[in-house]
């Protein structure tokens, strides 16, 4: 698991999610806090653009969950380091 290509992939899923999220508020006249409400109102104006939302949302859920492994793993590793690190450091040679 390479930490920062997650990452990386991670950060691309969120701007091109928040991208989208943008031009609907853009094309509704809403703001983000409002946009799910708008949607829901719409009557199926702007379909391409809010199926490709719905798209880059389930892919930045995807991306956010290896991204959340990705920490999780490497904090532990970190852990380890420090721990090995510490105990090296008490033996006396």
């Amino acid at each position: 698991m390479n930490y920062l290509q997650l990452r990386e992939d991670y950060k691309i899923a969120l701007g091109r999610w928040e991208q989208c999220a943008n031009r609907l508020c853009e094309l509704m006249h809403c703001d983000f806090g409002t946009l799910e409400q708008a949607l829901l109102e719409q009557g199926g104006r702007h379909r391409e653009l809010v199926q490709q939302y719905a798209r880059l949302g389930i892919a930045l859920d995807k991306a956010n969950d290896r991204w959340d492994t990705a920490q999780m793993l490497q904090a532990r590793a970190t852990a380890a380091a420090g721990q090995l690190n510490r105990d090296l450091h008490l033996i006396d040679c």
